[in-house]
């Protein structure tokens, strides 16, 4: 049998989304997939039915909102089993208004729910996106100053309370009351221990390491030298449940254990191993079932689609690459688990620079056999920090500004070949640079109006630009459209 088609049999196509996305927030409730919008205009919110596979509009966001990676995390309602709470937040660049808003999500496949909330005392409007308003101030996640593109959002429970854990560019991490989105100004925009030259928190993996999981595994990653408590017994099991929030954070090559300590106002970091392979990609989707965390796809240094999926195991931290791989390179995808954890889903995102409307799903249990997996071998040195409240200064946070690059090893062709995509994206950001605003606004609406090899053979033979650039050229001339309109800087995010 083939590879190709073990890829086919391996991945079961679905429905196409009803409209093209990037990055776009998924939250899994029983049994619909709710996604909400993505970048390049695209502000629908719908509900996909796992079981109908079928798609129904739930809400439109308001035009004047930027969904440059945004985030929607998902809450229980504790007085209403029928409905769940969302907040929706971020994707606004610097110097842009922030927009934090909530909706009271009821099923929109289940009509007998929504009578309910026609007649509910409350009177609260189901399914719309509204200013999230906490004892009647409206309140609001990243400040007027704050880029908050591409940015990632976690609610992080410690068996008995729940926090919000918001990261962001250029290196920030801060901590809010899930509940009042209050923030704890204790420890307001503390800085994450970032390693690497040009490296920002944006487009990246933050996990929640739920409770009880945590209490149940504590020899998986060792705990921080300074840790002096163990879980030998009951009562200390609870006394670390009601202080300790966990959480997974992997960008480029840094990847982190975070700790948050409440009672100590203290975070706690331990760097965790991430392999060459992996340490080059980003805007990866993954998921993360029992004690694994697979990343599917991304983009390289090269501006290239990648098809890999990598595995990365929370028991041993240790990684692996899946023998299977994805029918096509695709970054800027959606993953997301069903409500069994049995299949996974993935959709939108880009392949080969067009937007791509395909959805799929691949059984969970293909991805975790170790036999369809190789083992990578990492060199990463594990080193402990923790910052405390005494602490919250610029001298004494972590700081490193060796790139680990010097350590790696790069053949001459690859030297090259990051030599000369380098020159040509500095020739595409300066053409854009001198580019009208009417010219840009032109561009980016041909580009996703055509398909690309229209769009491709029309800039080549009758733009006007054509004639500057070469066939080999045009992929990135397409990225530097896309990141230029969205005012992403293209070296700082792709080189």
């Amino acid at each position: 049998m083939s590879n190709q088609t073990k890829k086919v049999e391996l991945f079961h196509p679905l429905q196409r989304l009803p409209i093209l996305v990037e990055n776009s927030p998924c939250v899994l409730y029983r049994n619909e997939l709710l996604f909400f919008g993505g970048h390049f205009k695209a502000n629908e919110c719908y509900s996909y039915h796992i079981l109908k596979d079928q798609y129904k509009r739930i809400c439109t966001y308001s035009t004047d909102i930027a969904l440059n990676g945004h985030c929607v995390v998902k809450r229980e309602n504790p007085y209403n089993s029928n409905e769940i709470i969302l907040y929706s937040f971020g994707g606004q660049g610097p110097n842009e208004r922030k927009t934090t808003l909530m909706m009271r999500y009821v099923s929109v496949w289940d009509e007998g729910n929504n009578d309910w909330h026609k007649q509910s005392q409350h009177k609260v409007t189901a399914n719309e996106w509204r200013p999230f308003v906490c004892d009647t101030i409206q309140r609001t996640i990243g400040e007027f100053q704050d880029d908050m593109r591409g940015m990632r959002a976690a609610v992080v429970s410690n068996g008995t309370d729940e926090l919000l854990f918001v990261t962001y560019r250029p290196n920030r991490i801060v901590v809010y009351d899930a509940d009042t989105l209050r923030p704890l100004t204790q420890l307001c925009k503390e800085q994450l221990p970032m390693t690497g030259i040009k490296v920002e928190v944006a487009f990246h993996c933050l996990i929640p390491i739920s409770f009880p999981y945590v209490t149940t595994t504590t020899g998986n990653i060792p705990p921080p030298l300074k840790r002096a408590r163990t879980l030998s017994s009951p009562n200390q099991s609870q006394s670390r449940g009601n202080d300790v929030y966990e959480m997974l954070f992997f960008c480029r090559h840094n990847g982190l254990l975070i700790r948050f300590n409440r009672a100590k106002a203290a975070f706690e970091y331990r760097t965790l191993n991430v392999p060459d392979s992996f340490s080059t990609l980003s805007r990866c989707s993954f998921v993360c079932i029992d004690d694994a965390v697979l990343f599917f796809g991304g983009m390289d240094a090269l501006l290239r689609c990648v098809n890999v999926v990598h595995v990365y195991s929370i028991k041993h931290n240790t990684w692996a690459k899946s023998e299977h791989t994805l029918p096509a390179g695709l970054y800027g995808s959606t993953a997301c688990l069903n409500i069994h954890n049995k299949f996974i889903h993935i959709f939108g995102g880009f392949s080969d620079q067009l937007m791509v409307s395909n959805h799929m799903r691949t059984r969970a249990t293909d991805w975790l056999t170790p036999q369809h997996t190789t083992t990578i071998t990492t060199t990463t040195t594990t080193t402990t920090t923790t910052t405390t409240l005494s602490q919250l200064n610029d001298s004494a946070l972590l700081s490193n500004t060796n790139d680990d690059n010097n350590n790696k090893s790069i053949n001459n062709n690859n030297v090259s070949d990051m030599d000369n995509k380098s020159k040509v994206i500095k020739t595409c950001v300066d053409w854009w640079g001198r580019l009208t605003e009417s010219e840009k606004a032109d561009l980016f609406d041909k580009l996703n109006k055509l398909p690309q090899d229209q769009f491709l053979a029309w800039f080549k033979s009758t733009s006007k630009w054509g004639g500057n650039f070469t066939h080999q050229d045009l992929p990135i001339v397409c990225c530097t459209i896309k990141y230029g309109w969205a005012n992403v800087c293209i070296q700082t995010h792709m080189i």
